[in-house]
């Protein structure tokens, strides 16, 4: 019974606001990256194909929410620079033009 009351409260305390490993756009790159390398592994070491296969397939399919989120990110990320080079150029534009 106090193991028990033990367990909920340390679940209770792994608040993901708390937690030191934040999901930075860095650390989901590394971890997917990590399950592929996994999966090659796997696929060295067994020997039959279609287990590898089906293996591969379950695991891609249960990956593919985290993997949204990193082209998401990625995409806004690439969106920020483009914004980034493009507002030096257009507020000299602007300044050029309230000039006249």
């Amino acid at each position: 019974m106090r193991e028990h009351e033990q367990d909920i409260e340390q679940t209770d305390s792994l608040d993901p606001v708390e937690s030191e490993i934040q999901m930075t756009t860095a650390n989901l790159t590394e971890g997917l990256h990590l399950i592929e390398k996994m999966l090659l592994i796997l696929e060295k070491i067994d020997s039959n194909e279609e287990r590898v296969s089906t293996t591969k397939r379950g695991i891609k399919k249960l990956l593919v929410s985290y993997e949204k989120i990193l082209r998401e990110r990625k995409t806004l990320t690439r969106q920020a620079t483009l914004l980034a080079y493009m507002k030096p150029s257009t507020s000299k534009y602007l300044r050029l033009t309230l000039l006249y």
